[in-house]
């Protein structure tokens, strides 16, 4: 049985009331402030808050004070009361918010978080997963300290990949250069997911042929190849800073981490799986979330095409206060203009 299912009318109306009233105020939400709007006595309210708390649904942050939503809380509501109908109070203006104009890939990921940031006040982001038949274009080797390197992958749809290692020797600036120029000369226009398979070839040829300096450039990068499959993704984030303004991001180094984990491509490797996995309006919240370093916040995403073929994801993200229903259809608008965007034809005036 699902704690939807478990709970009756009078309680899921208390628990909604109180999510609702928690989402604008920020603050634990006593009984009395919920009888007005619920014509229930202050005391009905708070046994009934009682019981929610029992089932895990609300919690008691401090003694004296309110209740708040917890994860599953607010799980229970956007499953029983976030989808808004149209024109209710999850309308967002518009019913597109992407411009009427063609858009390549990476502008309208960029066009599409803004757009969703600006409607939401949330941080938007747009993922695109990288096209199979990508090939290497150009490496960048950075030293960053004594036997510490940083790769950047460049591939020809404009991909990047970062990869950093400690090597077991130390490299001087002038050898990097050398060695990625010879890196690139022989290995420019290969399939990213063949591309280790290649270095080991010529790591075996340059032996042979005792080309010392081929060997070297190539043993030492072996390490910074991605793996046939370390999938990258191309990412765009919007509003990024919005996250500090949220009491829940200023208590300790909490936005600081979240911003951090903002930073890695795993992250969003991981909730681009995630997205792919539901049909429509994903929302994952708090402790459901599969990258740890995000599981105080809620994100709310759906699955896109790009281009009308690359596969990828779009969305919000916030403290798991959100107004799901609101940021529900702002996604949804935005699905909808993805897809408008795709299907229409290049280059017409």
């Amino acid at each position: 049985m699902t704690a939807t299912s478990s709970i009756d009318d009078r309680s899921r109306h208390v628990l909604c009331a109180t999510v609702e009233r928690y989402v604008v105020s920020a603050e634990p939400v006593a009984s009395k402030v919920l009888t007005q709007p619920l014509r229930l006595s202050s005391a009905l309210i708070r046994a009934v808050m009682g019981g929610l708390e029992t089932q895990g649904l609300l919690q008691q942050p401090h003694h004296s004070a309110g209740r708040i939503p917890t994860d599953a809380g607010y799980r229970v509501y956007v499953d029983g009361f976030g989808r808004a109908p149209a024109g209710g109070p999850g309308r967002v203006g518009g019913s597109r918010l992407l411009p009427r104009e063609d858009l390549e890939r990476r502008a309208a990921m960029r066009a599409s978080t803004s757009a969703l940031t600006a409607a939401t006040g949330l941080t938007g982001f747009a993922v695109a997963a990288r096209n199979p038949r990508e090939l290497l274009h150009y490496l960048e080797l950075v030293r960053l300290g004594e036997r510490q390197v940083l790769a950047v992958f460049v591939g020809s749809a404009g991909t990047i990949r970062q990869r950093m290692i400690r090597l077991d020797e130390d490299v001087s600036e002038s050898d990097l250069v050398r060695f990625r120029n010879v890196f690139v000369e022989r290995f420019r226009g290969t399939l990213m997911t063949d591309l280790r398979a290649a270095l080991e070839g010529e790591i075996a040829k340059a032996r042979d042929a005792r080309n010392d300096l081929e060997e070297r450039a190539f043993r030492l990068t072996a390490p910074l190849v991605p793996d046939a499959d370390d999938t990258a993704v191309d990412v765009s984030v919007a509003g990024q800073h919005l996250l500090l303004g949220f009491p829940e991001f200023q208590v300790g180094s909490l936005a600081a981490r979240v911003l951090e984990e903002l930073e890695r491509q795993e992250t969003w490797l991981h909730i681009l799986q995630a997205v792919a996995r539901s049909p429509g309006v994903t929302v994952i919240i708090g402790r459901e979330n599969p990258v740890e370093g995000l599981r105080d916040c809620a994100l709310v995403a759906t699955s896109v095409q790009w281009d009308g073929d690359q596969p990828g994801t779009v969305g919000l993200l916030g403290p798991t206060r959100m107004a799901y229903s609101t940021v529900m259809a702002a996604v949804e608008i935005m699905r909808a203009s993805v897809a408008i965007l795709g299907a229409e034809p290049r280059g017409h005036g």
